[in-house]
């Protein structure tokens, strides 16, 4: 029977008072009418008259209703089943799948269906609520585990389900999610875990981790060290190969010892060709093993040139020139050749060649052009950076003479008039807009900024004025008077990067800043960022979408990054950015979640099997798109499920012990109705749902008001009393 709770915002008292003045008022209206009625419609009309204005009145009171509805419902008990690949697994006890279905159909859950509601809600990456589901139509395929995403799913839908307390069937092995420890100590109903498959370490070989260097070089021997685990086995014989995409790249072979152990097996590896390499590390089967499906894993590897070729051109001989090429030379992934020009516009290590030219692959201008250059000097330089799209570095000196740029004009960054030689001291002052550039980096992330703490260096007083989409990073400061003279300048235009230095005098900063511990390591650090900046990968698309990882094991979940700037290159923050992964005739798609600063992060579920496959990703704002960009991620390797085989009853003793519920193994299963029975299961629940109206907005009550009001001129429209 629904409670009825019915509250003005007046005392009762009034209302009724109000009520009764309203009826009486209607009365009085209709003693006497012009012309004269009969008296049984003198009362009707006085009826709707009356009740029109005591709703009103009614209304003006400011009523709220409450109803609620109180029921009693058998008790619900939700059995959550894994049903992820993991579950798949053959140990000792048996299959894991086959124990789960055994359960789902043993007498022990048929009798409790005769005293509760029994709801089989199967999970793996998600749950999955409905009906119809049985154990025979449980697949065992998915491909992650979120135990703490499962019962999240439950307290959602409570009122579907209506769950006095929750069974968990599961091996405990969690791939997605957050730990369910933390769900499980808040959780309303207590919850009984079962553990499904064995908790001892099995008879399993698997690949653990292949160690080696995010990058390498081409050419070069590259040292791979394979972690191999075994358990279970004495004596045999266990061979590790090393293949690069479908090719051999190394063997060895590992004799094991009894019991458990970690097997380090080094090979080497050696790339021939530049870009980005599946390594795959795939031990041999052993019988009886408990799976053979995390024999394998794979990583990715860049593969560079043997060598980043930089090739520096100086004007003349100077300390910037000896400082410069010492702090690159200290990278030995760097190759540095020079050449200096003489006075007389040759060079002092010989012909400046279009060879050299051509073999590099990045330049450094150190007070060039000068008076003394050459004109075809300058065109074969210029000539160099136009067709390869070379990047380059361009430093002043008191001699350098930008007047004389000819070809090179167009490409440097800047424009200069009113040359002089005059020379002054300057500091530079990062722009404040500018301060995350990764070129006004301190050394270590965190640290203050070192630009206040350097040393000075010189500078002529010719008028230097960026271009149209450069960017100003730093400025010129001369004593404590900012300037708006530009200091340091980049430009990424096209496919082609370059950055300018106006001043000259660098080795100062690193000379003279030998006295501050703060900025002792300021100089290299800056030449490594200058290099790194001018020879990364073109990111200044206005959407740039990148996977977190270079491969991802099967079923792991696909972690993409991304980064969205407007036509300005100025970082967009409110936007939508969607990724979609193309497998077969399936597309998988996902929304990245801003995380500043034009940046974006998120995840796609994973994907089951091995392969490289498509991305494409757009962005968009207000219905205008941004951008778009497209590339490949690749999955391979061992399956997240199977990295670990052991059941984690640890776990599900703990998330039982934490809900209040009770631990069980397969065995004890039998338990279950008196484990229930004591944490209070078969107590009838008794839920309560209520509603609150506010009558004064109720149309029902408002559209009672008009007819009444209505019938009321209808009939003395009819009785001619209008």
């Amino acid at each position: 029977m629904p409670q009825i709770d019915l509250r003005l915002g007046i005392p009762p008292a009034l209302a009724v008072i109000a009520v009764i003045a309203a009826v009486a008022l209607a009365v009085l209206f209709y003693r006497t009418t012009i012309p004269p009625a009969s008296r049984p419609k003198r009362f009707l009309l006085a009826t709707l008259r009356g009740l029109a204005l005591a709703l009103l009145a009614f209304l003006l009171f400011d009523p709220h209703l409450r109803v609620a509805v109180t029921q009693t419902a058998a008790p619900g008990l939700t059995v959550l089943v894994d049903n992820s690949r993991s579950m798949s697994i053959a140990d000792r006890d048996g299959t894991r799948s086959d124990i789960a279905r055994t359960l789902l159909q043993s007498p022990v859950l048929e009798a409790l269906g005769q005293r509760a509601l029994v709801t089989i809600v199967p999970f793996g990456a998600r749950a999955r609520t409905g009906e119809g589901i049985t154990a025979d139509s449980l697949s065992f395929t998915e491909d992650g585990t979120d135990i703490a995403g499962a019962l999240s799913a439950v307290q959602q839908n409570d009122r579907a389900l209506r769950s006095n307390a929750v069974l968990l069937l599961t091996d405990g092995i969690v791939t997605l999610g957050q730990n369910p420890v933390g769900i499980a100590s808040a959780f309303p109903v207590p919850i009984t875990t079962v553990a499904i498959g064995d908790s001892s370490e099995q008879r399993d070989i698997a690949v653990q981790r292949i160690g080696a260097n995010a990058v390498v070089y081409s050419g070069v021997p590259t040292p791979v060290q394979v972690m191999v685990h075994a358990s279970g086995y004495r004596n045999e014989r266990l061979e590790v190969t090393l293949t690069d995409g479908t090719t051999a790249a190394g063997r060895a072979t590992v004799t094991l010892e009894p019991g458990s152990h970690d097997y380090a097996v080094p090979l080497t590896w050696t790339p021939a060709v530049e870009g980005t390499h599946s390594l795959t590390a795939t031990v041999s089967s052993l019988p009886g093993e408990v799976t053979t499906r995390n024999n394998r894993r794979t990583i990715a590897v860049r593969v560079r040139k043997s060598k980043l070729r930089l090739l520096i051109i100086a004007g003349g001989p100077s300390h910037d020139l000896a400082f410069f090429r010492t702090a690159a030379e200290a990278d030995t992934a760097i190759a540095v050749s020079a050449f200096t020009q003489t006075p007389a516009g040759t060079f002092y290590e010989g012909l400046l060649t279009q060879a050299a030219l051509d073999s590099s692959d990045c330049l450094v201008l150190i007070g060039i052009p000068t008076a003394s250059t050459r004109v075809s000097t300058v065109d074969a330089v210029a000539g160099a950076m136009t067709r390869r799209h070379l990047p380059f570095f361009w430093i002043g000196s008191r001699t350098a003479d930008v007047t004389r740029a000819g070809a090179l004009a167009p490409l440097l960054p800047f424009t200069a008039t009113v040359a002089s030689t005059a020379e002054q001291e300057i500091s530079i002052e990062p722009v404040p807009a500018e301060q995350t550039s990764p070129l006004l980096a301190p050394v270590q992330p965190g640290d203050p900024s070192p630009w206040q703490q350097l040393p000075p260096i010189f500078a002529t007083r010719t008028r230097f004025t960026p271009k149209a989409g450069a960017t100003v990073l730093a400025t010129a400061r001369i004593q404590n008077v900012i300037t708006p003279a530009p200091a340091l300048i980049v430009s990424s235009q096209g496919r082609q990067r370059s950055i300018a230095l106006p001043g000259y005098g660098i080795w100062r900063w690193r000379l003279l800043a030998q006295r501050s511990p703060a900025v002792a390591g300021f100089f290299p650090h800056f030449v490594a960022n200058v290099i790194r900046w001018l020879t990364a990968p073109d990111d200044t698309a206005p959407l740039v979408v990148k996977p977190l990882a270079a491969v991802y094991g099967q079923g792991e979940p696909l972690g993409f990054e991304a980064q969205v700037y407007d036509v300005q290159q100025r970082p967009v923050d409110d936007a939508e950015v969607r990724v979609v992964v193309q497998q077969r005739n399936q597309a998988i798609e996902g929304m990245l979640v801003s995380v500043g600063n034009g940046r974006y992060e998120g995840t796609l579920p994973g994907l089951g099997e091995d392969g490289v496959y498509r991305y494409r990703a757009g962005a968009g704002k207000g219905g205008v798109a941004l951008g778009a960009d497209s590339g490949t991620v690749r999955v391979g390797g061992t399956h997240v499920e199977f990295r670990t085989t052991q059941t984690e009853t640890a776990l599900l003793r703990t998330i039982a012990a934490r809900s209040g519920g009770a631990y069980l193994s397969p065995s004890e299963f039998s338990r279950l109705p008196d484990e229930l029975s004591r944490r209070g299961f078969f107590t009838p629940r008794i839920t309560t749902e209520e509603s609150n109206h506010q009558l004064r907005s109720w149309p029902y009550l408002a559209g009672a008001i008009v007819l009444l009001l209505a019938l009321e001129w209808f009939i003395r429209k009819r009785s001619g009393m209008l």
